[in-house]
Parts: structure tokens; sequence; C-alpha cells
């Protein structure tokens, strides 16, 4: 996965979790679930701006040694946003996701 497929990927991450179902969703859980749900929301957007940012030769061969993790990570998230009724699937793979994509974030800006 190089730069531009993952901001790909995860930009359609983000979309898909600021539908209108996804927040109704989290609308319904408990307030430690909907503030960790926006505390990782925010984290993957600023990921994301900082993948943006950041010069490809600086992170294609860091990015090469997570690409397996977030490519499955990515999958698993998919799999729980097309099955909202697990919720804590749901936020668990939304935390996988998040993290990655924070790694590749920090590796980008360091």
């Amino acid at each position: 996965m190089d730069r531009d497929e993952l901001l790909n990927e995860l930009r359609d991450i983000e979309t898909q979790l600021r539908a209108s179902d996804v927040i109704q969703f989290v609308k319904q859980q408990a307030v430690s679930l909907r503030a960790q749900f926006a505390a990782d929301l925010a984290t993957l957007s600023a990921s994301i701006g900082v993948i943006e940012n950041a010069r490809l030769a600086d992170i294609a061969s860091r990015l090469d040694a997570l690409s397996g993790a977030l490519k499955d990570g990515i999958k698993d998230l998919q799999e729980s946003l097309d099955a909202l009724d697990r919720t804590i699937a749901v936020f668990t793979s939304i935390g996988t996701v998040v993290g990655l994509a924070a790694k590749v974030a920090g590796l980008a800006a360091g």
C-alpha cells in the first residue's frame, strides 16, 4: 500500500464514520464510548492531515512495514461498519485503524 492508497482508504473510512447512520449508532452508546469515538475520529482526521503533508520518500519504507496491519485493520473496520450491531467490534476496529494511522503520521512527522 503506498501513501496515496493509504490516504484514499483513510479518507473513505473517515467519510463512513461521519455518515448519519454511524452517528446515530454512536449517539445510542454510553458516554465513554461516545467520547472515545470522538477522540478516535479527531485522531484519524489529524493523522490524515499529517500523512497528506508528508513527503513520500520520507515514509515509503516505514509505510511498507505497517501496510499489512493497516490493510487488515481497515478490512476489519469495514466489516464492522457493515454490521453496526456489534458495538464492541466497531469501537475496537476504529481504535485499531486510528492507532495505526497515528503511527504512520508519527513516522511521517518525525
